[in-house]
């Protein structure tokens, strides 16, 4: 009884967890830069006191494995009975077995204590990371408050509080600007490319060289809100009456928890990062007040509007102040055989005397696999799949510095290329949980021949997100994709005043 005792007391020693680590807490928007610094620094001890103590109880779950087999060995070998006759051996049997399994036990207990203390503490940092960079956060300024906090009021100022405003409430492009956030340290050729006047033209990265003024003719940014894949196995029929039957599969991810209101507050913050990160690279942007009369010959669409592309769906933001428009070739909103925007967009850039560009940028919510169209002599099965990853998926812009228009609007001299993202920019960055709301599974049916015929299965899943957890994903994101295309800037220098 009492060695009963011993290991249920011990049991239920081992149920004591650490406190769980929340990924998540609604104090996180009340935090200063400083504060989200110090916490990440707080994580990082917290991932390597994990990994000691994962180590150190692996170390106790092997010397209770060791423990285990010298009590086997002895046990077999009459040691206990030396001690005690054949209650001695019993006795000594149980008694070693169960303090061995016990440590064994605790030693595997704590390792996955401290495994899951590890993961908790490496998602709270990746969201505080996700925090400190799409407030505009910088190492080398810890006392830095974003200017977003309130809208219209500057840091220090009276009325001015060390809170970021709520998600919405982000100031206008009008307003001033964010903190400039450093250039990366890659090469953004190895991220953009295109060429001017057709596929042997020269590299259109090669205009910003020509211009140190540069003007946002448009600044589009789509978030991809339903998202899906399908696969399909075509049956076969062989000599010998083998046969496999048709299988199709469907899978829709939609996007639920993130209003209009946020969505446009990320746009507009996206906007405000990449002027004040192009001005680091050395430009001079000129401001929606200096260009806003121009755009009087612009085709625009409503803010926000819904878009399609392909299987995809979402909805459309151009920051506050900037019209929405489109051209021949927008994925996302072609207008058709219309060049009215193509043109206004070369005047545009002629009436400024500057480089105009018009970045349309796509956020993605999800990653969708699938194993596509295949004949069922490979495979019977049709298999689809989705993964939660925010990433920008498309940048795509063109780039036009027209020194002279002729023949209705064609840029006559000057430079008028395109640019595109080479690589989607992904983030791991937790943002959603996904969850199955519905499953149709139609099952099969039997062929002429009595084989099976066809099968189909569709699913539907929910992307559950909040305002701020998305915009904090959302806007760091957006950052990196920005950043690195104002590095171009950097790589193709002024030789222009």
């Amino acid at each position: 009884m009492r060695i009963a005792a011993f290991t249920l007391t011990a049991l239920l020693c081992l149920s004591a967890n650490a406190q769980n680590i929340e990924r998540i807490r609604i104090t996180d928007n009340d935090l200063s830069c400083r504060q989200v610094h110090d916490e990440l620094g707080t994580m990082d001890k917290v991932i390597a006191d994990a990994k000691q103590a994962q180590t150190s109880s692996e170390t106790t779950a092997t010397a209770g494995q060791v423990g285990g087999v010298a009590a086997e060995v002895a046990s077999r070998t009459g040691l206990f009975g030396q001690v005690g006759g054949l209650f001695g051996h019993i006795a000594g049997t149980v008694a070693t077995k169960t303090a061995a399994n016990v440590t064994e036990q605790s030693g595997k207990q704590g390792m996955q204590q401290s495994a899951e203390r590890e993961k908790q503490a490496l998602a709270r940092k990746e969201h505080l990371t996700a925090t400190f960079l799409s407030r505009g956060c910088k190492s080398s300024d810890l006392d830095y408050v974003p200017a977003q906090q309130q809208a219209g009021v500057q840091p220090g100022s009276a009325g001015a509080t060390q809170n970021p405003a709520p998600v919405g409430m982000i100031a206008a492009p009008s307003a001033p600007s964010l903190a400039v956030v450093s250039l990366p340290d890659l090469n953004p050729a190895e991220w953009f490319d295109g060429k001017m006047g057709g596929t042997f033209g020269e590299k259109t990265v090669n205009a910003f060289a020509r211009s140190k003024r540069v003007v946002i003719a448009g600044f589009r940014v789509v978030f991809v809100t339903h998202n899906e894949t399908h696969a399909i196995t075509r049956g076969t029929y062989m000599p010998g009456g083998r046969e496999t039957g048709t299988a199709k599969a469907k899978m829709e991810v939609d996007l639920q928890g993130v209003d209009d209101a946020t969505l446009q507050a990320i746009t507009n913050a996206a906007y405000q990062r990449f002027v004040e990160q192009l001005k680091a690279a050395g430009k001079e942007v000129l401001s929606i007040d200096q260009t806003r009369a121009l755009y009087a010959d612009f085709r625009t669409a409503p803010t926000p509007q819904e878009v399609t592309r392909d299987v995809l769906r979402g909805r459309a933001f151009s920051p506050t102040g900037l019209p929405l428009w489109w051209q021949v070739g927008d994925p996302w909103g072609d207008s058709g055989l219309s060049q009215t925007n193509m043109r206004a967009f070369n005047e545009l850039s002629k009436a400024t005397d500057a480089i105009a560009i018009a970045p349309g940028i796509v956020i993605d919510f999800a990653r969708m696999q699938s194993s596509g169209n295949s004949s069922g002599f490979g495979s019977s099965a049709a298999e689809v799949g989705a993964k939660l990853a925010m990433s920008v998926s498309d940048f795509s812009t063109r780039v036009v510095r027209a020194e002279e228009i002729r023949y209705g609007g064609i840029v006559f001299k000057g430079d008028d290329g395109s640019l595109k993202m080479l690589h989607r920019i992904d983030t791991e960055a937790q943002f959603a949980d996904l969850q199955q709301v519905e499953e149709n599974d139609k099952g099969s049916v039997m062929s002429l021949f009595g084989a099976l015929g066809a099968k189909s299965k569709q699913s539907v899943m929910l992307a559950r997100t909040t305002n701020p957890t998305y915009a904090n994903v959302a806007n760091a994101v957006l950052n990196q994709a920005t950043r690195t295309f104002a590095k171009l800037m950097v790589t193709n220098p002024n030789d222009k005043k």
